[in-house]
């Protein structure tokens, strides 16, 4: 794309202006960060919350490199993207409807 950005600077001439502007760059940056996320928890032993099941009400935990490649990835509790409507919440009663300081989509 040939677009350079300056760490910790605002990019005034291109402002984000509408939240599906800004969800659309946070859903690639999440699934960026959580390559990462499980690389690190794969080197270091890291484990994830897993789903509750019918059986089991109470939270556990399971190591990234026991369940990496099965079945049992699929019970790992990932964190999603900041709820849209609490979004527009924080948009609205903390940043004066300015879309561009909302910085906590990705969780």
């Amino acid at each position: 794309l040939e677009l350079r950005t300056i760490p910790n600077t605002i990019d005034v001439s291109r402002p984000i202006t509408s939240l599906d502007q800004l969800y659309a760059c946070a859903s690639v940056v999440n699934a960026m960060v959580l390559d990462k996320i499980k690389t690190w928890a794969f080197k270091s032993e890291g484990m994830f919350p897993v789903e509750p099941t019918k059986d089991n009400k109470k939270l556990e935990f399971r190591r990234w490199s026991e369940v990496r490649g099965t079945e049992d990835e699929d019970l790992i509790k990932w964190s999603c993207l900041k709820k849209y409507h609490r979004a527009t919440e924080k948009v609205s009663r903390s940043y004066g409807d300015d879309m561009s300081r909302l910085l906590d989509v990705c969780r």
